[in-house]
């Protein structure tokens, strides 16, 4: 009888194992971008999910490919114009940061680099107010 529950205890272990891999990594979910561009903030919004085939999901709808390792990771971004971005940054503390790479408005052949920040989306019960 005994040698059935440890099986049963190894079956449980390994169900609530695959779940947690499922949950996914800490940088799955959405999360607004605020790039410094020249002094000014400029707000968007990334959904990020982490999977097989690195790391997947859109900014502001165009799709991101891109790879994490560790807490760092790097993604890049060709939009519906054509045009060309990269972000590569690290999570600490619930925050992504780092340097993205967009095309400069002014000259074709130039890229510019700016800071920026994230923080996730978090989702949860509604707060009442009195």
């Amino acid at each position: 009888m005994k040698r059935h529950g440890t099986w049963a205890a190894a079956i449980a272990l390994s169900i609530l194992m695959t779940g947690m891999v499922r949950a996914g990594a800490p940088v799955d979910g959405q999360w607004i971008v605020a790039t410094d561009r020249w002094g000014n903030l400029e707000h968007s919004t990334l959904n990020l999910q982490s999977g097989d085939e690195g790391l997947t999901g859109d900014w502001d709808g165009d799709a991101i490919h891109g790879e994490m390792s560790g807490a760092h990771l790097r993604f890049d971004i060709v939009d519906k114009r054509a045009a060309r971005y990269a972000f590569d940054g690290a999570l600490a503390d619930g925050w992504l940061t780092g340097t993205a790479d967009y095309p400069d408005p002014n000259v074709a052949s130039a890229r510019a680099r700016h800071s920026f920040t994230a923080r996730r989306v978090r989702i949860g019960r509604p707060v009442r107010r009195a």
